[in-house]
């Protein structure tokens, strides 16, 4: 990796969070000739990349996915000719964590007489007040005019980029269904997905389920509903692919997160289903209706339910289907 002169940000997370880091990046880019800006991603690994597609709307901005740490990058490379290097930080990380964190960046970087930019602001941030923010607003709040330069440059530029006609053409009117969570307490139980599948067709509204090949809810699904004639499935391979099928949807339905982030970034109604284990921080930027039980099981923040997902089954097919319909004929 050439990274001579270089500015480097180091963001970790997956789809959603990079999504939510558009408006740093576009602020870090304001200050610094793009074409020197590095984005390292140590574990961006889901079916939607940027690499190919970022350069239509930040630029010939540089993207390096790297499967090591922040440190283990620091002992791999030189980064004598880095000149700035810029660190995008988790949520939920208490005060002893955060200056450890810091600590180690600074030892590791000053070995290299560099000194990291870290937002002061993170040290005061508290769990109980980041899980206040959304993630774009957290962001804000450590980086001021994030928010304001996502909204006003970098949205315009991504739907610009973006057109309706080929899924419109393909598919007509339809929900876009996307299904799929990394951790199972995130997800709606698979016969409520089924159930709300099987009362939305029988309104005659065309459904499309998207998903990723590799998650076995979304397979269950194309096993079941393959051969129905108002349903269809699709993967989308591409973050503006994604964006197209959104564009051209009625309405978006989804309970997982990575979709949401990206669905938002589109005027089409999206609808979103939660678990307790969620609060304001995965909210998106933008939404219709955020379904959530008021059953609370303590907000147990675990990845894998040992509650057999109930708060999740209190949300009922019937009902979720029925206000997207009422939002439709609106």
């Amino acid at each position: 990796m050439n990274i001579k002169n270089k500015v480097l940000i180091y963001r970790p997370g997956t789809i959603g969070d990079l999504v939510n880091t558009f408006g740093v990046i576009e602020l870090i880019i304001s200050k610094y000739d793009n074409k020197r800006v590095t984005l390292l991603n140590p574990n961006f690994d889901n079916a939607f990349t940027l690499l190919e597609e970022s350069s239509e709307f930040f630029g010939e901005i540089n993207q390096e996915y790297i499967k090591v740490s922040f440190f283990d990058f620091l002992k791999k490379f030189k980064i004598k000719g880095v000149q700035k290097v810029i660190f995008i930080p988790p949520r939920n990380h208490n005060i002893i964590k955060k200056l450890a964190w810091i600590l180690r960046a600074q030892v590791s970087l000053l070995l290299n007489l560099k000194f990291p930019h870290i937002p002061l602001r993170w040290l005061f941030l508290t769990k109980n007040k980041e899980n206040c923010f959304s993630e774009i607003d957290r962001l804000d709040y450590l980086f001021p005019g994030s928010r304001k330069l996502f909204l006003e440059k970098t949205l315009p530029k991504i739907r610009a980029c973006v057109s309706s006609e080929y899924y419109k053409e393909m598919f007509g009117n339809f929900l876009t269904f996307s299904v799929g969570a990394k951790y199972s307490s995130k997800v709606w139980p698979q016969e409520l997905c089924e159930a709300f599948i099987r009362d939305y067709i029988k309104e005659g509204k065309k459904i499309v389920i998207n998903g990723e090949e590799t998650n076995l809810l979304f397979n269950s699904l194309k096993a079941i509903f393959e051969n129905y004639e108002l349903v269809e499935i699709i993967t989308t391979s591409t973050f503006f692919d994604y964006l197209c099928l959104i564009s051209a949807s009625e309405a978006v339905l989804t309970f997982d997160s990575g979709p949401a982030h990206m669905a938002s970034l589109i005027d089409t109604p999206l609808f979103i289903i939660t678990s307790d284990r969620d609060r304001a921080n995965w909210t998106p930027i933008k939404f219709f209706r955020n379904f959530r039980s008021t059953i609370s099981c303590g907000n147990c923040k675990v990845n894998d339910c040992k509650l057999d997902n109930i708060c999740m089954r209190k949300i009922q097919p019937t009902y979720v289907k029925q206000v997207i319909l009422d939002s439709i004929i609106e």
